[in-house]
């Protein structure tokens, strides 16, 4: 999984509004998951994207983009990246 530019900018974006420097975490691809590390607490999270193309109502094939957080062990699916961003927020809320 690569890393979107968006995806990227965001979760930049959220390490500054928390008060972090983008050095303070490492990036790290694994299984094709994305896990930010915080540094100094090896604190973690991570998330996988998955994209799909499913029918529609109108019988269209549409491509639609699934956002998981990996949590504990397990893959917890998420509404869309705004909820994956909020997952994000309050995990770094709690960094020490």
């Amino acid at each position: 999984m690569r890393v979107l530019q968006k995806e990227s900018k965001d979760l930049k974006q959220l390490i500054r509004e928390a008060g972090f420097e983008e050095g303070d975490f490492e990036w790290i691809k694994r299984r094709g998951k994305l896990h930010l590390v915080h540094s100094k607490s090896k604190s973690s999270k991570a998330y996988f994207r998955r994209n799909e193309t499913r029918l529609n109502d109108q019988l269209q094939w549409e491509k639609v983009v699934l956002y998981f957080l990996w949590e504990n062990g397990k893959l917890q699916p998420m509404e869309d990246w705004d909820q994956l961003l909020d997952a994000y927020r309050n995990w770094l809320k709690h960094i020490p």
